[in-house]
């Protein structure tokens, strides 16, 4: 990243050159990052607070990371046990225990 912009590096240039607000140049596509009025950490509480006041979901949730931690789970259980493990079996044991 650099001058608030956001560099890509397609593999297959012909399936991004068309992301809205990029720019081709050598090879490469320029994106212009969005000014925001507050980031990092303070972007994701006032982004959290901002989703109890409205009732809504937030723009990201532990719900999106929930497929990334079968995953990894899923992978400690393969290696202990040396079999194959599906991350649905991950999500239904969780599912499962939460009843409980």
């Amino acid at each position: 990243m650099a001058n608030n912009e956001v560099i890509v590096k397609p593999h297959d240039i012909f399936k991004s050159v068309f992301m809205q607000g990029a720019r081709e140049k050598n090879g490469q596509l320029e994106v212009d990052l969005i000014d925001l009025q507050v980031e990092e950490r303070l972007a994701s509480l006032k982004e959290f607070a901002d989703s109890i006041n409205e009732n809504r979901e937030p723009e990201t949730s532990g719900k999106d990371n929930l497929r990334s931690l079968a995953m990894v789970l899923g992978a400690v259980e393969s290696v202990k046990t040396g079999k194959s493990v599906l991350i649905e079996d991950i999500l239904n044991q969780t599912k499962a225990s939460s009843l409980v």
